[in-house]
């Protein structure tokens, strides 16, 4: 189908690192570089499609002999990048030969809708948080508590904020913060999770 081998990157990134695989240096100077290279991969989406450019690259532009040498210059984690493409070969095994065919066919419009339809779709029933129209946050959907946009995401900042976002974990400190943001048109929830959203909202 259409965007299968996207989300298969995109599950073999979120299952290797909680954290992504952007690294945080140590030395403060070098946050701004940092940045520079983790948004060199951006996708306008967010966290999880950032996070499969950078694997793209990766797989194009480095050989296992340099893969580390690699990252280290991009400020990517070698061990979830390593470990990101040891489970993606483990789940590109369990599928025929052939399996991805379609989605090599289809035009680059078609797998990007796919590929966004299908992680919102299975992140939505848990993880789905609603704008707040008055307040710089976002209302979780099931939990109905606020959450805030990680600071290490690509949508951290963003203006004017998505009207509605999809995330894989959360994290509380001062406030709770969400990480591998993803976001989502809102109209769609009520197509991917019926049972939690109607089409009127929440």
């Amino acid at each position: 189908a259409p965007g299968a081998e996207a989300v298969l990157t995109v599950v073999a990134v979120v299952a290797a690192s909680d954290h992504g695989v952007f690294a945080t240096p140590s030395r403060s100077e070098e946050a701004d570089d940092a940045i520079r290279a983790r948004d060199a991969f951006e996708d306008v989406s967010g966290d999880l499609l950032t996070a499969r450019n950078a694997y793209d690259a990766c797989a194009r532009e480095s050989t296992p002999a340099n893969r580390g040498a690699w990252c280290r210059r991009r400020y990517v984690s070698a061990t979830a990048m390593h470990t990101a493409f040891r489970i993606r070969a483990q789940l590109a095994g369990l599928f025929p030969d052939g399996a991805f065919s379609r989605d090599a066919a289809a035009d680059a419009d078609a797998r990007r809708a796919a590929t966004l339809d299908c992680l919102a779709g299975a992140l939505c029933s848990c993880h789905a948080a609603l704008r707040d129209p008055h307040r710089r946050c976002f209302r979780a959907a099931r939990q109905k508590v606020d959450v805030f946009v990680h600071p290490t995401s690509v949508l951290h900042g963003r203006n004017p904020p998505p009207d509605a976002l999809v995330y894989t974990s959360s994290v509380l400190t001062t406030k709770l913060f969400v990480r591998g943001v993803l976001a989502v048109d809102a109209a769609a929830l009520p197509r991917l999770a019926p049972h939690l959203f109607s089409t009127k909202g929440t």
